[in-house]
């Protein structure tokens, strides 16, 4: 690795720290049908922030006033995701980010289709200052050659993004933890990657595929920039859809709250996509409830 590409894994390893003073920080809770509590949190928590693919209706129909609302129940950081709108929701690049920011947020990645005009994408999130330009998904393969040729090709995008200041990032769901042929197709996609490419682990999905995921976090240090942290419901493995509100399943993030920080993980990421009896707004507040809670900062701690 040279000299740049160091300095530039260094400072961006810094971007994901940092805490959230208190005193009168406002959240929205429930307290009701239809009523919300504006709660009063006079203690200080490590930032975290929100998949918009979580609240995705809500922002087809009204992105800013849905961004203004995340803000509000306490996010500080936004993922986007290439939608039927694009990236950025009908705006310019550098419009949206900055909206983001005058909400005291930041745009911090995206997931975006890689294999539709990747370039011109690439170019757009770097104007916007978006530091990860992550690939959601490729899908499962045959063969061990398959992932092998899929990592050559994050490598050369990885370059490209490199060139624009950004990292590419890959991000996976369970297909990469089934062996094919005694190897796991996840530890070839990052074996045969370079510095430039980093991955952003879906917790649930390492979960669904009856893996550990804080053994894949410790075995590939400072490779997993940005985690997404969704609850699974008590149900069969077989049953892929089964999100819920974080705090109500059976995934125990404890242990990744607790060491994140020397496993090189710069930023939690909120992630919900079942919604029982309950809306996709009202879940992004609860689980700000729970994420703020869990990463609250006692003073002699700092």
């Amino acid at each position: 690795m040279d000299k740049h590409r160091r300095k530039f894994i260094k400072q961006s390893t810094l971007v994901g720290s940092g805490i959230i003073a208190g005193g009168s920080m406002l959240s929205l809770l429930s307290c009701g049908e239809g009523q919300d509590k504006v709660e009063e949190v006079d203690f200080e928590y490590q930032p975290f922030g929100i998949q918009l693919w979580s609240v995705r209706d809500d922002m087809a129909k009204d992105p800013k006033g849905t961004l203004k609302k995340l803000a509000s129940y306490g996010y500080q950081q936004i993922e986007s995701f290439d939608g039927p709108d694009g990236i950025f929701w009908g705006m310019e690049p550098r419009d949206f980010s900055a909206y983001i920011e005058d909400l005291g947020m930041k745009l911090i990645a995206t997931h975006a289709n890689i294999f539709e005009d990747f370039e011109t994408k690439a170019k757009q999130a770097s104007e916007a200052g978006i530091l990860h330009f992550i690939c959601p998904y490729i899908g499962q393969k045959d063969t061990i050659d398959e992932y092998i040729e899929m990592a050559a090709l994050f490598n050369e995008y990885g370059g490209v993004c490199f060139d624009l200041g950004m990292y590419f990032g890959y991000h996976n769901h369970d297909y990469s933890f089934k062996p094919i042929d005694g190897r796991y197709p996840q530890d070839i996609l990052m074996e045969y990657s370079t510095d430039d490419v980093v991955f952003e682990m879906d917790y649930y999905w390492v979960h669904t595929a009856q893996q550990r995921p804080m053994h894949w976090l410790q075995k590939y240090l400072y490779k997993w920039h940005l985690v997404h942290i969704k609850d699974r419901l008590d149900l069969p493995f077989t049953e892929t859809d089964a999100s819920t509100l974080l705090g109500e399943g059976v995934i125990d993030y404890d242990p990744l709250f607790e060491r994140r920080d020397p496993l090189g993980v710069n930023y939690l990421i909120v992630e919900q996509e079942r919604f029982d009896g309950v809306t996709p707004m009202e879940a992004a507040r609860l689980n700000a409830h729970y994420m703020k809670h869990k990463l609250r900062v006692d003073k002699a701690e700092m």
